[in-house]
């Protein structure tokens, strides 16, 4: 609600969404049956990175 930006990425062959907000930028995106969320005041190619990196352990 009231984002200043919303765009699709793609995350490990997921689609997912980036919202920033004021300086909060957030991605959520599914995995695994389970919706992942990123969020916090970082650039957006660091926390593309970071949502890349992140590793679902049945």
């Amino acid at each position: 609600q009231n984002a200043s930006s919303i765009e699709t990425v793609n995350i490990n062959g997921h689609e997912g969404k980036l919202i920033i907000k004021n300086a909060m930028l957030t991605i959520i995106w599914p995995m695994h049956d389970h919706m992942c969320i990123i969020r916090g005041q970082m650039e957006k190619d660091t926390a593309i990175e970071i949502a890349e990196g992140v590793r679902y352990i049945d």
